[in-house]
């Protein structure tokens, strides 16, 4: 082998030929003037090499060459095949495996300089490792997770290339808005990645490339994926409870870009106030919901308090693609109980006479044990009659009205009729004095009565009336003041038909 002594060359060398194993390493001369100095080793200049470099020593007179041996950081014992004796270079480039370097694995350096038969050795202060690109990320799927928003994810490589993969990058290989990805690839140490606000409707698939220290794997691609606007909120929601259910009904929702499959219907206690573990959780295809948008919750606690929500579910490519929801409707607080089912009330009817005193109306909640049994009540016409809030009603005018009783509870009814009516307006009795007497014709005369000329007239007080008037001598005599004294007149004209007036009153006076 041809010496070069040069303090500044450079050799590279293939270790498959250049190293052999040494045995024990020579006996070695302690002098600084012939021990080279800085001795470093470093990854190489392309995947799987080292790169050991020193400075030759201060005196080369007499240097024939060096030494350069590989050993794990820390085991100065354990050195692997030894690069023999060389021209006088300053820099030894080693590819592994044929040294039998193991990837991954921190090494220091030993480097000897020989000066005929005695060497001076030196060693580096760091190590290094020998490692390559790693294998591309496996798996890598693109997935909507909601409106706009696609989820990238992958394994990562099954080869790091010796060294600890420390960063991926994520780039969008085709129809990317450049506000969003664009060219520019997004960084990340984990194994998932989520972009949102994409452009929907449109087309991407996604690389993903695996970095170590180093080096940069080749890029594994995703299937895919269409962003698409998430299904509308939907159109309505109204529920109903009952004794331990609630019925829930909804509107439709809409989407842009893909295909409305369904809807989501989840029930949750009302103390989950961030709704994230549903008590009950019902997904619908349309066909599900070809008779209308509704079901029911059943086999809940009475009293408890829950939340209803809604959502449209849509999918871009139905059967193949993943479901999307859509923004939920939430419902007010529910609380089933045992509810009204009917209600009545008691008279149906109520008759008046205007001025006459107030009745009352009284209503009978089915069933007996519902939870909310209070009531309301209303009048049709409050011009003929009112009513309080205990069912008391009033006539205030002449005429008709209803009177409804309505539950709070399921707005059940029950009616009843009201007639108020003009009051009977009586005719001042005719009047006589107390110990004054009366003949038949001045009675019927004072009664008002027809008396035709040359009539025959006859009077007869009324059964019972023998102590408040009665006719002594052909003459009707008042015996008792502030009484009514009932007779019976006949009027017996000369011609024509007799005519008998009964029970007509005279009120007896001081």
């Amino acid at each position: 082998m041809t010496l070069i002594r040069s303090s500044k060359l450079h050799l590279v060398a293939a270790i498959a030929t250049c190293l052999f194993a040494t045995g024990l390493v020579p006996a070695l001369a302690v002098d600084e003037e012939f021990t080279p100095t800085t001795v470093a080793i470093t990854q190489g200049s392309s995947p799987r090499t080292l790169t050991v470099s020193w400075d030759a020593p201060a005196t080369p007179a007499g240097l024939t060459g060096y030494e350069v041996a590989l050993y794990p950081d820390g085991n100065q014992a354990g050195e692997l095949s030894v690069l023999p004796v060389v021209s006088a270079s300053e820099n030894v480039e080693i590819t592994f495996p044929s040294t039998g370097i193991a990837r991954g694995t921190t090494y220091q350096a030993r480097v000897t300089a020989q000066y005929g038969s005695n060497f001076y050795t030196a060693r580096s202060t760091t190590g290094a490792k020998a490692f390559e690109a790693p294998n591309a990320p496996s798996a890598v799927s693109a997935a909507r997770t909601d409106s706009g928003t696609v989820e990238i994810s992958w394994t990562g490589p099954s080869d790091n290339g010796g060294d600890a993969v420390t960063i991926y990058d994520v780039t969008c290989n085709s129809a990317c808005d450049a506000l969003e990805l664009g060219s520019q690839s997004l960084s990340t140490s984990s194994t998932s990645l989520v972009l949102t606000n994409l452009d929907p409707l449109t087309s991407r698939t996604f690389s993903v490339t695996a970095s170590n220290s180093k080096y940069t794997s080749t890029p594994g691609t995703s299937n895919s994926v269409v962003p698409f606007l998430a299904p509308s909120t939907p159109a309505a929601l109204t529920t109903d409870v009952g004794n331990t259910v609630i019925d829930v009904s909804w509107g439709a929702s809409t989407v842009s870009g893909a295909t409305l499959t369904g809807y989501s219907v989840r029930l949750f206690d009302a103390s989950d106030i961030d709704f994230e573990t549903p008590l009950n959780s019902k997904n619908f295809t349309l066909a599900q919901l070809s008779g209308g948008r509704s079901t029911q919750f059943t086999a809940l606690t009475n009293g408890n308090d829950y939340v209803v929500r809604v959502a449209g579910v849509a999918e871009s490519n139905p059967g193949f693609s993943p479901p999307v929801e859509g923004s939920f409707r939430t419902s007010g607080t529910l609380t089933p109980s045992i509810v009204v089912t009917g209600v009545a009330v008691s008279p149906s009817s109520l008759q008046f006479t205007l001025g006459g005193s107030s009745q009352t109306l009284t209503a009978t909640v089915t069933p007996s044990n519902a939870a909310i049994k209070t009531t309301t009540w209303s009048s049709s016409n409050s011009l003929v009659a009112t009513v309080n809030s205990s069912g008391v009603v009033t006539p205030v005018g002449i005429g008709s009205a209803t009177i409804t009783v309505t539950t709070t509870d399921k707005l059940k009814t029950a009616t009843a009729s009201v007639t108020v009516t003009a009051p009977t307006v009586t005719p001042a009795l005719p009047s006589a004095k107390k110990n004054s007497a009366w003949t038949a014709k001045k009675v019927a005369l004072l009664l008002g009565l027809t008396v035709p000329a040359k009539a025959t007239v006859k009077v007869k007080a009324a059964s019972g009336m023998s102590k408040i008037c009665k006719v002594k001598s052909g003459k009707l005599r008042m015996l008792k003041a502030g009484k009514t004294c009932k007779v019976t007149v006949t009027v017996k004209p000369k011609k024509g038909k007799t005519k008998v007036y009964k029970n007509k009153k005279i009120l007896i006076t001081a």
